[in-house]
């Protein structure tokens, strides 16, 4: 009888899944050799102020906050986090990088010339991407080079057990968009001009299931991003405000991580 793990490879296999079967023999491979994750620390996690605009951080901004954000960022201090996001954020760092080399070793993403296993992943194989004009930048996890899956970028997330079976799909990540990341991965399409990013999602419970799927480039949206940005980088230039995105007292301007910089989000206080 095939055991449950190659039961899954099987499975993942026929639904079309190129990582998830990859990992699993990586993973049950009696051969399979050890090597060093670094776990960075808390401090190390926090982006400081560097004037530019993150997916990870903006996408889902207005055009306002970005404007107020440029002009008052190196004064807001970083939120405090809470227990359960240090415990997200350690875990995912570690497993990102433990996919990453196993992948990376397999031959199956890009290791960038000249690098070593003794240098760090984000050297060994993360893609920077950057777009001057628009002031943003960020980073891939990955360029997958199998053949004919060159095109695609590679995103690993972590997520709880109970989440992960939902997210199947491009559709379903688009319309639940948790922590918006559908418009993070748009805005990393639109720096890399790439068409494509796959996506690889893993639960840190047992039986430790993973999801894997392609979202595709929207370039109706790209250009809508273009816009935002421009005028955000156009208003703070100028010293002046770009519309409201929020009223007095509401709910949005109460949470609003720029809230003390803007007149409506100081009425609401």
């Amino acid at each position: 009888m095939a055991s449950p793990n190659f039961q899954r490879t099987l499975k993942s296999l026929s639904q079309q899944k190129l990582l998830i079967p990859i990992l699993r023999a990586a993973m049950a491979d009696p051969d399979f050799e050890s090597f060093k994750v670094n776990v960075r620390g808390w401090r190390a996690s926090v982006r400081e102020f560097d004037g530019w605009f993150h997916p990870s951080t903006h996408a889902q901004w207005t055009p306002r906050q970005l404007a107020l954000y440029l002009r008052h960022g190196a004064n807001i201090p970083p939120e405090k986090p809470t227990l359960e996001f240090v415990m997200a954020v350690t875990q995912g760092s570690f497993w990102h990088e433990f996919v990453q080399r196993v992948l990376a070793k397999r031959k199956v993403i890009l290791r960038h010339p000249g690098t070593t296993s003794r240098d760090s992943i984000e050297k060994q194989v993360e893609i920077a991407l950057r777009d001057d004009d628009l002031n943003v930048r960020g980073h891939a996890d990955g360029q997958l080079i199998l053949p004919g899956h060159e095109d695609e970028l590679l995103e690993i997330k972590t997520m709880n057990d109970w989440k992960i079976g939902q997210f199947t799909s491009e559709d379903v990540l688009r319309e639940k968009n948790p922590f918006g990341y559908w418009n993070q991965t748009q805005d990393y399409l639109m720096l890399s001009g790439r068409p494509k990013m796959r996506y690889l999602i893993m639960s840190m419970a047992s039986p430790y299931p993973m999801q894997e799927f392609v979202v595709h480039a929207d370039e109706v949206y790209h250009r809508r991003q273009r816009a935002k940005y421009r005028l955000a980088l156009e208003m703070a230039r100028a010293g002046a405000l770009p519309e409201a995105c929020c009223g007095i007292g509401s709910k949005d301007a109460k949470a609003c991580p720029v809230q003390f910089y803007c007149p409506i989000g100081r009425m609401s206080a």
